[in-house]
């Protein structure tokens, strides 16, 4: 069974201008999407909060934020965490 993977744009919602596209891979189960801090940090974006997430057996704290987000014409806000350096991106 494959991955689906799709490229999706983003955005600073405070500053539209700050854009970047990026292949994320689709996880039906995903509660959260995830893009690598370096990207965010590029568009802008800032934490708004910290949380404790359980991940493979055990537990990371990762910061989230609010990253605008372009797929198949729809332009939205959606909450993000903050990816590590070379982790893939998750939709």
């Amino acid at each position: 069974m494959g991955f689906l993977r799709v490229r999706i744009g983003l955005f600073n919602p405070a500053q539209p201008e700050r854009a970047a596209e990026v292949e994320a891979s689709v996880d039906k189960g995903a509660i959260y999407s995830v893009v690598r801090c370096d990207i965010l940090e590029q568009l802008g974006v800032k934490p708004i909060e910290r949380r404790k997430f359980r991940a493979f057996g055990g537990s990371v704290e990762r910061d989230i934020g609010e990253v605008g987000a372009i797929l198949m014409g729809k332009r939205r806000v959606i909450p993000v965490i903050f990816g590590g350096e070379g982790e893939p991106a998750v939709l």
